[in-house]
C-alpha cells in the first residue's frame, strides 16, 4: 500500500520533507536509476510492495532515494488517474503530498467525529472509497459505499477493500438506496454536483433513509461570487456563504449546522444534520 511511502516520512519530516522532489535529490542525485524507479513506483502502487518493504530499503537505499520514489509514485498514479478524465479524484495522491496538503483529512476526521461504534452508515458518491476504507471502517459496523462510477468503484475494492464496507454502484439520483434505517449518511463534495431542484431530491431521500435522530455529514467547497459557474464545469450549485448552505438545508432538515474551514488551496463549509421528528 502506499501507506508504505507514507510513513517513513513521518519520521523524518525535519529532513526536507515537504520541498520538491527535485530540492530534496539535488539534481536528481539518487542510488537507483529511473527506470528501477518507475518499476519500484509501479509495485508501491498496486500493493506489492509494503510499508516494512520501504521502511528497509528506505534504511538502506538512503533518503534521497526514498523521496524520488515518493515523487515517482506520486507521478505514476496521478498519470493514471488524470488518463481517465475522471469527476472522482484517487486520494492516495493527497497521502503522497503529505504534509504540503492537508485539507483533505478534514473529511476523514469529521465523519470520524460523528460516529459511533457499531454505526450502519451510507457513504454517498464515494469516489474512491478512501474515506470509508482508511477512516471509518474502523468504527463503522456496516458500510453501504455507492457511486455511479464503474472505475471508481474497481479502484475502491482494490485499494480500499474491507468486510466492513459493500461498495455498490448507485446513481443516487434514480436508484434506490442499498439499504435503510441508516445512523449516518456521508455526502462530502457532492452536493454541487447537483442542480439546485435534484439536490433538494436527494437531501430529502436521504432524509427518509435515516433512522429518526440520524445524521447526515458533508462538505462543499466555498466559491467566490465572481467565480461563479467557473470554478468547476461539474458544479451546478455552487454555495458563496455559510448563509447560503444553511438556507438550502433548512428546507429539509430543521436542525442542520454549517462551519467552515479556511485553507489557502480552499475553503470548505462542512455541514451537519439530523432527522428529528418535527
Amino acid at each position: 500500500m502506499l501507506r508504505g511511502v507514507f510513513l517513513p516520512c513521518r519520521l523524518y519530516h525535519g529532513r526536507g520533507w515537504g520541498r520538491p522532489a527535485d530540492q530534496v535529490l539535488m539534481n536528481g542525485d539518487s542510488c537507483m536509476s529511473a527506470s528501477v524507479m518507475r518499476k519500484l513506483a509501479r509495485k508501491v502502487a498496486h500493493g506489492f510492495i509494503t510499508a516494512p518493504h520501504v521502511c528497509l530499503w528506505f534504511v538502506l537505499g538512503g533518503y534521497k532515494g526514498f523521496v524520488w520514489l515518493r515523487h515517482s509514485c506520486y507521478v505514476y498514479l496521478f498519470d493514471r488517474w488524470a488518463a481517465g478524465d475522471h469527476t472522482w479524484y484517487d486520494h492516495r495522491l493527497d497521502e503522497l503530498m503529505w504534509p504540503g496538503n492537508l485539507f483533505w483529512v478534514e473529511r476523514g476526521v469529521m465523519g470520524t467525529l460523528h460516529l459511533k461504534p457499531g454505526d450502519k452508515v451510507l457513504d454517498c458518491c464515494c469516489g474512491d472509497g478512501y474515506f470509508s476504507g482508511t477512516f471509518w471502517n474502523r468504527i463503522a459496523g456496516h458500510i453501504d459505499a455507492v457511486d455511479r462510477d464503474d472505475a471508481a468503484l474497481d479502484l475502491a475494492r482494490k485499494a480500499h477493500g474491507h468486510p466492513t464496507i459493500n461498495y455498490t454502484k448507485v446513481d443516487i439520483v434514480e436508484d434506490p438506496f442499498p439499504g435503510t434505517d441508516y445512523d449516518v449518511v456521508f455526502f462530502f463534495e457532492a452536493i454541487e454536483h447537483l442542480s439546485k431542484e435534484t439536490g433538494h431530491l436527494v437531501i430529502d431521500k436521504i432524509k427518509n433513509a435515516l433512522k429518526p435522530g440520524g445524521r447526515l455529514i458533508g462538505s462543499t467547497t466555498q466559491i467566490n461570487a465572481d467565480d461563479r459557474g467557473s470554478a468547476n464545469k461539474e458544479h451546478d450549485n455552487e454555495f458563496e456563504s455559510v448563509d447560503a448552505l444553511c438556507d438550502f438545508l433548512k428546507q429539509t432538515f430543521v436542525e442542520s449546522e454549517v462551519s467552515v474551514t479556511y485553507h489557502p488551496e480552499r475553503t470548505t463549509l462542512y455541514y451537519v444534520c439530523i432527522r428529528s421528528d418535527e
